[in-house]
């Protein structure tokens, strides 16, 4: 198998879970900004920051993935895993042309609000503020949350290594 991980992180969050699965695996990562030539390849990791259910970079890996290629998704975002699983895999099948099949892993985050841009500072305010509405809080309790953290976790890669070296 040839293989190569390809990232879109904003952050820094993916581009840490990249290098160590390329530490781990002996494959390349390489930012998707720069366009790496995906030809050589059977196989295809796509590491993506996830924002607002688009996961960074998908959209050029996707559209360049060679022919009989097999690609798998992992998003990094700050949201539990566990949760809404089937919401960010309705998400990752849109970016992708029809007929195209992709795996998902979806890993944790960071966040740290001074770092975000005005943009993703709005949008991840009201994306609170809907979210406390729709369990029944004020909407100003979003102001509560967390200006800073950091969850990710490489022990969490452990289950896509074993899958990619299987």
């Amino acid at each position: 198998m040839k293989a190569i991980l390809v990232y879109g992180s904003c952050y820094g969050s993916t581009r840490r879970y990249a290098e160590e699965l390329s530490r781990r695996t002996g494959w390349p990562a390489c930012p998707v900004q720069d366009h790496p030539d995906l030809t050589p390849y059977d196989t295809v990791v796509h590491l993506g920051g996830l924002y607002a259910e688009k996961v960074m970079g998908l959209g050029w890996t996707a559209g360049n993935l060679p022919a009989g290629a097999k690609l798998i998704v992992v998003t990094v975002g700050l949201g539990d895993p566990a949760a809404s699983a089937a919401r960010r895999d309705a998400g990752i099948r849109k970016q992708l042309p029809d007929g195209t099949q992709a795996e998902s892993f979806h890993l944790r985050g960071a966040l740290d609000m001074k770092k975000l841009t005005l943009r993703h500072r709005l949008m991840l305010k009201a994306f609170w503020a809907v979210t406390a509405i729709a369990a029944g809080k004020e909407a100003g309790s979003a102001a509560g949350r967390s200006e800073q953290a950091d969850y990710v976790n490489f022990s969490d890669l452990e289950p896509l290594a074993e899958r990619l070296q299987a």
